[in-house]
């Protein structure tokens, strides 16, 4: 019984060896501009804000135009319409 339970301990030293190292490897070899690509296409996917959480990381997306700006100047064009009208 003590051979069997020296022989799973050294299988989980192994193991756990192994785990790491893989890791480490898989770790170092992914470039990190493309991670973080990556994680900025899941949140805009998602509507996640990461930029909180990343702040280093810069969009590659371009910026959609901002309707409300655009919501804001047909309002102001309208109201100015409607005074002209009025007086």
């Amino acid at each position: 019984m003590d051979s069997f339970e020296k022989s799973f301990e050294n299988l989980d030293v192994q193991s756990q060896f192994v785990e790491n190292s893989m890791g480490n490897t898989t770790a170092l070899s992914t470039p990190q501009d493309q991670v973080d690509a990556l994680m900025m296409q899941v949140a805009d996917e998602h509507g996640l804000e990461v930029s909180n959480v990343l702040p280093d990381v810069v969009r590659n997306t371009p910026t959609p135009a901002a309707p409300e700006a655009a919501k804001e100047d047909d309002l102001s064009r309208r109201l100015a319409e409607l005074k002209a009208r009025a007086v």
